[in-house]
């Protein structure tokens, strides 16, 4: 019996800590329209940069890609386990190529 405590502690244990290490998951962006969901995102995400998406093309991996007013975005969604929500994330691709974070 002491042996079955023991090992039901140490299973906890083990849960605990891969739980405390749960890293944030990226995602395609949510479905439906490209032009209407990228613009959507970006301007929760940028306010006064974007008034219209000119071009949005969902990729393979259901991320978009897409311009406006000349600037390219990713758009993506990314799960945060710390605070248990999806959140829905635009990259400004310009500006993280001058950090060397490539979106492509």
């Amino acid at each position: 019996m002491k042996n079955l405590v023991l090992l039901v502690a140490c299973c906890f244990l083990v849960i605990a800590c891969f739980d405390a290490q749960a890293a944030p998951t990226v995602g395609g962006a949510p479905k439906g329209d490209p032009k209407v969901v990228s613009e959507k995102i970006i301007r929760a995400n940028f306010p006064k940069k974007c008034k219209s998406v000119t071009r949005a093309e969902r990729l393979p991996d259901g991320t978009i890609s897409a311009v406006c007013k000349g600037v390219t975005y990713r758009v993506f969604t990314m799960y945060n386990p710390e605070e248990g929500k999806l959140d829905e994330i635009a990259l400004n691709c310009d500006e993280a190529a001058k950090l060397g974070v490539s979106c492509f």
